[in-house]
C-alpha cells in the first residue's frame, strides 16, 4: 500500500533535521558544499542516509515529499 503525501509532516521534519545545513528553503549552502534540495525528487544520496537514520520510512517519504515540492533556486533545474 502506498503512503499518502503528507507535506506538512514533511515541512516540520525537514525544519528538525535538514534546513541546519541545506538552509530553510532548502537551496543549499554552496559556500559549505551543501547541496540545493529544493525541487528533488527521488530517494537521499548515501551520505545523507546517515543523517536521517533516526527517520522512519513514513518519515523519510514526507521529507522527499515536501522537498519535490519547492521551488529550485536554479530555474529549468527541477528533476523529473
Amino acid at each position: 500500500m502506498a503512503v499518502q503525501p503528507d507535506p506538512r509532516r514533511g515541512e516540520d521534519l525537514y525544519s528538525e533535521h535538514c534546513s541546519n545545513c541545506h538552509s530553510p528553503g532548502a537551496w543549499g549552502k554552496g559556500a559549505a558544499a551543501v547541496p540545493a534540495l529544493a525541487g528533488q525528487r527521488g530517494t537521499a544520496e548515501p551520505p545523507v542516509i546517515s543523517f536521517v537514520g533516526g527517520l522512519s520510512e513514513r518519515e523519510t517519504q514526507a521529507v522527499a515529499d515536501y522537498i519535490s515540492r519547492l521551488q529550485s533556486p536554479v530555474p529549468g533545474s527541477q528533476r523529473p
